[in-house]
């Protein structure tokens, strides 16, 4: 959906980016307070966003295999980058305090 005009839009869009970004960080230093690993809440996040991905694509009707028909390996390999991204980001955050981590990545 292409509007001509979309900076409340994407206003909106960066804001919830920004609050769900820095909930993440506090989930995850509460949880490393009771032993939670660095892999452990990096496995609970992908298992969530599949857990709410896949209603989404039942409602829709898409079939993410047949949507990227050309690309799986680059798709593949984006989902790698960005799950040791993730890790690394997570990994770095507990040599950090929150406040200097939500400046400095957001």
């Amino acid at each position: 959906m292409y509007r001509k005009d979309s900076t409340c839009i994407a206003l909106i869009a960066v804001n919830i980016f920004s609050i769900s970004a820095i909930a993440m960080e506090t989930f995850f230093k509460l949880a490393k307070e009771e032993g939670v690993t660095v892999g452990d809440f990096a496995i609970f996040r992908c298992l969530v966003t599949f857990l709410m991905t896949v209603p989404y694509l039942c409602i829709t009707g898409k079939n993410p295999v047949k949507e990227i028909s050309g690309f799986k390996c680059l798709v593949i390999s984006r989902s790698v980058v960005g799950l040791i991204n993730f890790v690394m980001f997570t990994w770095g955050l507990t040599f950090l305090p929150l406040s200097l981590a939500t400046v400095l990545f957001s």
